[in-house]
């Protein structure tokens, strides 16, 4: 990003000695050797191709037909590809090749408001470089919000989100419970929920992801001690492979830790991957069992992994940490348009998701990631949201604000079912079993090998 800003910087110094048909030309050539140079490195870069191919063909245009009379709105040419650009890049269509490498939330959600400005400069300057000309400030005024945009996008993004966030947590925590979150994890960011001394949060720090780890390093280790598999290595190796998974997904992941204020500890996790068309893919537990979601996936538009899930404490305090961990993933499910959450649960934890209302509708499998045998179980939120699953939905339907996104919710998938069956694609409605949607892998043997 540095050499594309001094690219873009250094050759203005022309104008000042030079004509404007320099300053495009040597342009042009800057960008052409800036390319090869990110193509020895095996690198990309959206920003220097669109500038070498904008500044190559007006350079062609101007050798070839002199088109002088385009020459002065060559800034306002370039001042839309760039708010152009910068209005992807902020939906989320990775600049560089390291960008499309970032998993990290945060650092994710930064570099969109961070692209979102710059297009707002950048669309500013575009304006401003077509309503002063012919005036000289048609070149001043853009020039000075282009500059002042690279700044501002790097500064202000944090200062804009912390800013809605702490204006968010005022509907919905008093202002003593938003100073604990903010001294317990140093941010309010993502999805927050408060029971008494228990504050669970969606995860959106590096420091908030250790404490994600801690838990399940805790929750994990009798699981560890039960393999049967000895290629799993040692723990801190089995955790590794923990982790890389979990970057790995981290893009359509939304992960959830509940802190104890009492222990000052984190005491529970869970995590939900997105997956089905609508975001990109597979689901973990179809590397680890035998099944494949894909006409689930295809019937629902939106389905989601419920895993990762570890509780520490016992007795009644492990109720309300349960109840915690399924109020964020009912409302990130609600908030995603998730229609189906399906998990691969493992012999020992098979009866805390039947808690959470998810129902067996395939198994015993063996799983490859732990080495054990495992249930699939899955839960329809439409149906969900109606039967209340013994109670355990009930405050996170309970306030108005829920009842109007429950109720876009339900109207979402009435939609959907009725675009699918104009198209004669099968469809699950509210209430329908979700097991003849799911395909085994009838080849795999009770251990999920092939024979």
């Amino acid at each position: 990003m540095i050499l594309t800003v001094a690219a873009l910087i250094l050759p203005l110094a022309l104008l000042f000695f030079a004509d404007l048909d320099t300053y495009i030309v040597t342009c042009a050539f800057l960008y052409g050797i800036l390319l090869c140079y990110r193509y020895a490195r095996n690198e990309r870069s959206v920003l220097d191709m669109v500038f070498f191919f904008t500044y190559l063909i007006l350079s062609v245009l101007q050798t070839a037909i002199g088109i002088q009379r385009f020459v002065p709105f060559t800034g306002s040419v370039i001042y839309a590809l760039l708010t152009a650009v910068f209005f992807l890049a902020s939906t989320g269509m990775p600049l560089t090749t390291a960008a499309s490498k970032t998993w990290q939330p945060e650092i994710l959600l930064e570099r969109s408001v961070g692209n979102g400005i710059l297009a707002v400069m950048n669309g500013l300057a575009l304006i401003f470089s077509l309503t002063l000309f012919p005036s000289v400030s048609y070149i001043i005024v853009p020039l000075v919000f282009t500059f002042a945009s690279i700044p501002a996008s790097i500064f202000l993004p944090p200062i804009l989100i912390d800013g809605v966030m702490r204006l968010r947590a005022r509907f919905i925590m008093s202002k003593e419970d938003a100073a604990v979150f903010k001294r317990v994890f140093g941010n309010i960011r993502g999805l927050v929920w408060v029971s008494d001394t228990l504050y669970a949060k969606e995860v959106w720090s590096e420091s908030e992801r250790e404490m994600f780890f801690s838990v399940l390093e805790k929750g994990y280790f009798s699981i560890y001690q039960k393999s049967k598999n000895p290629s799993k290595g040692t723990y801190a190796e089995f955790m590794n492979a923990i982790r890389e998974e979990y970057a790995a997904f981290a893009r359509r992941s939304s992960s959830f830790i509940v802190y104890d204020t009492r222990t000052q500890a984190p005491v529970g996790c869970i995590r939900i991957v997105l997956g089905g068309p609508a975001h990109g893919g597979a689901l973990p537990l179809e590397g680890c069992v035998p099944v494949s979601l894909a006409d689930l996936a295809a019937a629902v538009s939106c389905v989601a992994e419920a895993g990762r899930m570890v509780i520490l404490p016992s007795g009644p305090l492990k109720a309300k940490v349960l109840e915690l961990l399924v109020s964020l993933m009912i409302v990130k499910a609600l908030l995603s348009r998730v229609r189906v959450i399906i998990t691969d649960a493992m012999e020992g934890s098979a009866a805390i998701y039947e808690k959470m209302g998810l129902n067996r509708i395939a198994g015993p499998f063996f799983d490859t990631e732990f080495s054990q045998n495992s249930w699939l179980c899955a839960a329809d939120i439409a149906a969900l949201l109606g039967t209340d699953a013994s109670g355990i939905w009930e405050r996170s339907k309970s306030g108005s604000r829920a009842q109007k996104t429950i109720a876009s919710y339900l109207s979402s998938v009435q939609d959907e079912n009725r675009r699918l069956l104009k198209k004669r694609k099968p469809c699950l409605c509210p209430g329908d079993p979700i097991a003849p949607f799911i395909r085994i892998d009838r080849c795999m043997d009770t251990r999920g090998l092939k024979p």
